[in-house]
């Protein structure tokens, strides 16, 4: 799975809606996975929190429905973005990056469960938008998508 890559889940939502600065480099991402030039994955959790933050009015001035949002992380899927799921050494990964960032709290657990997640698959590169979010976990190599594009 060398060249297999981990989306983060901002890649996602900057994909999908054209008044976020970072639609552009999103929506080059999803074309070049789109080309077979990238192979991407997700893990479960993308899923669930696309769908929290599309349909959310908080997030998104005009959210998706729940419909809508299933439907574009469906299409997304079948052009061969593959699912990764935790599985029996997700927890153990987990506990090996809180040793590395032991101050972790808030919404910064969501981001190293998605690293200990892709880890423990076999994927070591993430694209993201916020490389902030994953710096301090050094076994994950961490991309921009302007890296990427």
């Amino acid at each position: 799975m060398n060249n297999l890559y981990g989306l983060d889940t901002n890649v996602l939502v900057y994909a999908s809606f054209k008044k976020f600065p970072q639609h552009t480099l999103a929506a080059r991402l999803i074309k070049l996975i789109t080309e077979n030039k990238i192979h991407a994955a997700v893990a479960w959790q993308n899923l669930t929190e696309y769908c929290a933050v599309v349909t959310n009015n908080k997030n998104i001035a005009q959210p998706l429905s729940f419909k809508e949002a299933w439907q574009q992380l469906s299409g997304l899927l079948q052009l061969g973005v593959k699912v990764v799921f935790p599985n029996n050494t997700t927890f153990a990964q987990t506990e090996t990056l809180i040793k590395h960032k032991p101050a972790i709290k808030c919404q910064q657990v969501h981001d190293l469960f998605l690293a200990a997640t892709f880890l423990s698959n076999g994927v070591k590169t993430i694209i993201t938008h916020n490389k902030a979010d994953f710096t301090d976990i050094k076994e994950l190599t961490v991309l921009s998508t302007a890296d990427v594009i």
